[in-house]
């Protein structure tokens, strides 16, 4: 069980590794390893809870896997495993501070023998608490696990966010650790974990930064590797929301979407985005016109300084007038044209005469009898 940022395996794992057996190849161990450190030495609650090797040490957390041990393992007596597919999450009991704040963390996992899904393994994350130290369900890795070989063990290493390890240097005694293996859900064959090292595990791997921010630096097999991260995973690299909000794509590569809409379609607002709020909408003077359709004869509308567009009455097209023909023309509004000469415009009382239109919009009274 190699713990801390020094600390080694016991004299039993250094015998294997002599003879050619690799920690994570899923090799058993003969007798009872020991747990030595360069530094320190932990406590027995530490050492058993780093090393999976009671199930009173870790408990289901937000789901239902079925937590057994089983002799398969890569170091110590057992490991730990998980079954039941889907999301699987365990966390550990509340750990006291016995070491310095890691900068890396790891851990082994063993993927079942036969995978159901041959295509997609499932995925492993890794979370901290301690609230005392204040940290609240800190998110520390993800690592993918299609790829791996099946039936072996294969050693997982994570790089701790500099402010967790900062955070993790004062005093605490209520620190639990979350890992969640993320497997297809008609998995029924179990993941099993084991040697968690709060500290570098392998000496010669240091998760390396690839600069992309859709992946997650990781040790596999004690080599760097880098994870990529779920689909959709926010990755702006840019300031401005105003180019559209990134996102990582199925092929790791931070993708940006299409900018957001500026124009929200109301011609008594000056649009505009800010680089930090995005769309804004501003309204423009009282008084300029807002007329969508141009026709003078539904009336002109005109902005009314609070960003509405507001219409006034159309209008009148009677001139009273019984000679003249009344329109409205939408470019230059009402008309009034003569009507046919001889159109009666008679008032109706026979001793006037009757009186017709003269042609020129000129209501004319006849001879009355």
């Amino acid at each position: 069980m190699s713990m801390g940022s020094n600390r080694v395996v016991g004299a039993g794992w250094i015998a294997g590794a002599l003879l050619g057996l690799s920690g994570c190849g899923g090799s058993k161990s003969t007798a009872p390893e020991e747990v030595g450190s360069a530094v320190q030495a932990l406590s027995p609650t530490t050492a058993r809870t780093y090393g999976f090797e009671s199930l009173q040490d870790w408990t289901p957390l937000w789901s239902t896997p079925t937590l057994t041990l089983s002799s398969t393992h890569s170091e110590g007596q057992s490991s730990l495993a998980l079954q039941g597919g889907g999301w699987m999450q365990v966390q550990s009991r509340a750990l006291s501070k016995e070491e310095s704040a890691p900068t890396v963390v790891g851990f082994d996992v063993r993927l079942p023998a036969t995978p159901v899904n041959q295509w997609w393994y499932g995925s492993a994350d890794l979370y901290f608490d301690a609230p005392s130290a204040g940290v609240w369900a800190q998110f520390v890795g993800h690592a993918e696990l299609t790829g791996l070989t099946p039936g072996q063990f294969h050693r997982v290493e994570l790089a701790v966010p500099a402010t967790v390890t900062t955070l993790l240097n004062s005093n605490y005694s209520d620190l639990r650790i979350r890992l969640a293996i993320n497997a297809p859900s008609n998995e029924t064959a179990p993941y099993l974990l084991d040697r968690f090292t709060f500290g570098q595990g392998t000496p010669d791997c240091i998760p390396q930064s690839d600069g992309n921010p859709c992946t997650d630096d990781v040790c596999l097999n004690g080599v760097p590797a880098w994870s990529p991260r779920p689909v959709g995973t926010a990755c702006d690299t840019n300031t401005t929301v105003c180019d559209g909000v990134g996102t990582c794509s199925a092929n790791a590569a931070c993708s940006l979407g299409a900018p957001p809409a500026v124009d929200d379609g109301n011609p008594c607002t000056s649009d505009a985005c800010d680089p930090a709020n995005g769309p804004v909408h501003l309204p423009i003077a009282a008084g300029i016109s807002c007329d969508s359709d141009n026709d003078v004869c539904n009336g002109v509308s005109r902005c009314d300084g609070a960003g509405a567009c507001s219409g006034s009455a159309a209008p009148s097209l009677d001139d009273g007038n019984p000679c003249t023909v009344d329109s409205c023309d939408p470019t230059s509004g009402v008309q009034h044209s003569p009507a046919p000469q001889g159109l009666s415009c008679d008032d109706g009382d026979p001793c006037n005469g009757e009186a017709t239109c003269d042609g020129n919009s000129t209501c004319v009274s006849g001879q009355a009898p």
